[in-house]
């Protein structure tokens, strides 16, 4: 693998073995297919981007951003977010409006302009070839997809994620200030998003600190990786209190480790996406892929170094290997501990910002084969593993709470009374959609029959109809209340089943 030609073909080089090796600018053809792979991740972003209506969490956002900026500060950080991604979507929305594609449209943007990141990343890390590897297997996640369709901040946490990576290379090489400062900006941006953030610095910052051990210059490093989490750190255990305070929680005790059914998920999906969608029974399949693409990345980890050393007599020492494992993975252990110490944890989401670690690693395990048909097979099967869960959140209806509402807004009378399991953000979705009525919320947590039924008598009155939207109910006993309460003065006109809601229609005999 580590012969003449290959490194001469794709590796940088230098005037003279004093100077530090500099990165060679793309090639040509790089940069067409750096172009074309961008366009690529727009039209499968674009592709089905208002095909799912909102869910709970979108509908928080939009809530937020119509909140004046002091209020939706307040607003976030009572519910334990920083308000960052929130304030510029408000400005965004401004521009262009609170449409789903106008609201996702921004992550989208966020999302896009990662992958030129991650290619700049990996080809500073090891070699063109490699770079471009990386950013196709980027943009065909099926987590990356998500983050780009979803109105959260998810999106800007991996742009974040990427700049930041793509300084800190720069700097560890080059030496100059300017890269310094670029990633302190950046891991603040990334910290000031979001508290998952907090998984992927600290793995830079034991990555580099480890680094550092044997390296001259310790001092100016150590405010450049420093500096970030002083900043911010602090202000995350503020955010943390505020957040418990305003809703009145507290830890819970830990009833054991993480289970390990969930590291397994959560390691598949960082390097695969959610493969439960489409691609459930390849998962043991899965497994030894990312065994031997770690092994490969392993072998190859020093090739650049190795190239230095043959063209100009020195050696870059980054710890690129180290520091993108360690991103692919930080998100995993950040959840798995806080499972620790809160006992909750939702990896389909939490854990997906780790997927750029994941996807460079690939490209470094398939870019370094020498081999072309080895090589083509290679990354033949890791896209086929990838574009599988793409089909799957293709077809994924959603919640749907975006079609009941819209079918009960078409089929029920004016006076009509509206009930939704869904005690948040149940108004927002109701003016959202066009219901044309308040809705009266029913508490998901209540489970008392009784009050259940008062508050429907109280809701219905003497009117001769009423429906009921179900939305995640849980264990609500709603269902079971209504429908022995209306017997038998009403008769059901309308029962729908959908994705992750219900919907009932009421109407009284004889009308």
């Amino acid at each position: 693998m580590k012969t003449e030609s290959f490194w001469q073909a794709h590796v940088d080089t230098v005037a003279a073995p004093s100077v530090t090796p500099a990165i060679r600018p793309a090639t040509n053809s790089g940069w067409v297919m750096l172009g074309g792979l961008m366009l690529l991740a727009v039209a499968m972003r674009l592709f089905r981007l208002d095909a799912r209506g909102f869910w709970t969490d979108e509908f928080w956002t939009l809530e937020a951003i119509g909140l004046p900026v002091r209020d939706l500060v307040g607003q976030r950080l009572a519910h334990g977010h920083f308000p960052t991604y929130f304030i510029l979507l408000k400005f965004w929305s401004a521009l262009f409006g609170q449409s789903e594609c106008a609201l996702r449209g921004f992550s989208l943007l966020l999302n896009v302009a990662s992958v030129p990141l991650i290619f700049w990343a990996a080809r500073r890390a090891w070699s063109e070839r490699c770079a471009l590897w990386a950013a196709l297997f980027y943009v065909c996640h099926e987590r990356s997809l998500w983050a780009a369709q979803e109105a959260r901040p998810y999106g800007l946490i991996m742009l974040a994620a990427a700049a930041s990576m793509h300084a800190l290379l720069t700097a560890i090489e080059s030496g100059r200030r300017r890269w310094r400062l670029a990633y302190a900006a950046w891991t603040m941006l990334g910290l000031f998003t979001h508290v998952l953030y907090s998984c992927i610095y600290l793995a830079q910052l034991g990555v580099v600190g480890v680094w550092l051990t044997r390296r001259r210059g310790r001092r100016v490093w150590a405010a450049c990786l420093l500096g970030p989490g002083l900043v911010v750190l602090p202000a995350l255990g503020v955010l943390q209190v505020l957040s418990r305070q305003a809703a009145s929680r507290q830890l819970e005790i830990p009833q054991g480790l993480y289970p390990l059914g969930d590291w397994c998920k959560g390691l598949l999906e960082i390097f695969w996406g959610q493969y439960e969608m489409f691609a459930a029974d390849l998962k043991y399949l899965m497994f030894p892929a990312i065994a031997m693409l770690v092994t490969l990345a392993w072998r190859a980890r020093s090739c650049r170094t190795a190239a230095f050393a043959f063209v100009s007599g020195r050696a870059s020492h980054a710890p690129c290997f180290a520091l993108f494992a360690a991103w692919g993975l930080s998100c995993l252990v950040g959840v798995g501990l806080s499972a620790l110490i809160i006992g909750a944890a939702d990896a389909k989401r939490y854990i997906s910002p780790g997927l750029g670690g994941a996807t460079l690693l690939m490209g470094l395990a398939v870019g370094a084969l020498d081999h072309p048909l080895r090589r083509r097979a290679l990354a033949s099967a890791c896209l086929a593993l990838l574009i599988l869960p793409d089909f799957g959140l293709y077809r994924w209806p959603g919640h749907q709470v975006r079609e009941a509402i819209r079918f009960v807004a078409g089929h029920r009378r004016p006076n009509e009374p509206v009930l939704i399991c869904k005690e948040t953000v149940s108004r927002t979705m109701a003016e959202y959609y066009g219901l044309g009525v308040e809705p009266v919320p029913v508490p998901q947590n209540e489970t008392d029959p009784e009050m259940l039924r008062q508050l429907v008598a109280r809701t219905v009155g003497q009117v001769n109809g009423f429906w009921l939207i179900l939305y995640k109910e849980g264990k609500s006993p709603v269902f079971e209340v209504v429908e022995q309460w209306r017997q038998p003065g009403f008769r059901k006109i309308a029962d729908r089943k959908l994705n992750q809601v219900r919907l009932c229609g009421y109407r009284r005999v004889g009308d």
